[in-house]
């Protein structure tokens, strides 16, 4: 069948958003063909989005009108995932996703990675950060020089994991 694919990229302010844009727009582009009726969106439904998404991953902006240019790293971080969220995708690739997020939102989003991976979304994570590569991925393929080096089911500890990460690294 049929798969959507999400990606979320590193670079959300050149990638992942439309700066000059409301919230409205930047969640809503993935499915205006769904929302639209002979080719136009009511207010209605766009607003009822983004509420859903802004509720779902604690969106904070003044309105949902505001330009995602104006939101902290973070909150743009969230609308750049709730555009794929919105779009229901099967797959979800995240491209560093905590780079330049404070601490508590960073949390929140491993929250929600795994969240989305227990209801059965597969999440392609790609990150250099090695804590949270052993927090959320099933299974590790450590990539250098353009090839795999190789691939690790990851039990989760810490310690162990990061050493053998390291020596693929190294290899």
């Amino acid at each position: 069948g049929t798969h959507k694919i999400g990606y979320v990229p590193e670079d959300r302010k050149d990638e992942g958003l439309f700066l000059d844009q409301p919230i409205t727009r930047n969640i809503g582009v993935t499915v205006w063909k769904r929302l639209s009726k002979v080719g136009l969106i009511g207010d209605g439904s766009e607003n009822r989005l983004v509420a859903r998404y802004s509720d779902l991953l604690g969106i904070r902006a003044a309105s949902p009108r505001q330009p995602a240019g104006q939101l902290s790293g973070g909150n743009q971080q969230k609308v750049s995932l709730a555009k794929w969220l919105a779009a229901q995708c099967d797959i979800l690739i995240v491209d560093e996703p905590t780079v330049g997020i404070d601490v508590r939102t960073k949390a929140a989003f491993h929250e929600l990675i795994a969240k989305l991976a227990d209801e059965g979304r597969a999440i392609l994570l790609i990150s250099s950060d090695l804590p949270e590569v052993v927090t959320l991925a099933d299974r590790i393929a450590v990539m250098g020089e353009l090839t795999i080096r190789g691939e690790l089911d990851n039990d989760h500890d810490y310690g162990a994991m990061s050493q053998r990460i390291i020596r693929l690294i190294h290899a």
